[in-house]
């Protein structure tokens, strides 16, 4: 009766003989995919995140100095913008809690009601914060 091969001995297809067979990796050699480690996800979404603040930031910088300037031209876009975004995060985050502490078993429709708000208006502040890095990174 022929022995399994332990699963800790590197089995693998040797696929570069005439008929493909089973042989075990004699060296202890590490495989490529063994070898590559994938990139953490919470620094690829660090360094995404660093530009976008970098032009939101600039953004709000350009707004503070529009609001103090009598005689600097009007961006009704990004004031628009400025505008929907507290209130986009305001109303998403106060959703949740607010249904957390409430006393009272809502009904099943005013919850999906509740779920559907919270999620457009946190879509909403992801978008206006979106727009408002690209509007002021077409600025530089």
């Amino acid at each position: 009766m022929a022995r399994r091969p332990l699963e800790r001995e590197g089995v693998y297809l040797d696929g570069g003989r005439r008929t493909t067979q089973l042989m075990r990796d004699s060296l202890g050699g590490a495989t490529k995919s063994e070898n590559m480690q994938a990139p953490d996800p919470l620094l690829i979404r660090m360094l995404l995140a660093i530009p976008g603040a970098s032009a939101l930031a600039a953004s709000y910088s350009e707004r503070d100095r529009r609001r103090r300037d009598p005689t600097a031209p009007a961006d009704p876009t990004a004031d628009l913008l400025w505008m929907t975004l507290p209130w986009g995060l305001a109303v998403g985050l106060l959703i949740p809690i607010g249904l957390v502490l409430l006393p009272i078993q809502l009904p099943g429709w005013l919850l999906d009601f509740s779920l559907g708000l919270m999620i457009a208006a946190i879509l909403c502040a992801f978008v206006s914060a979106f727009a408002l890095g690209w509007h002021q990174g077409g600025r530089r």
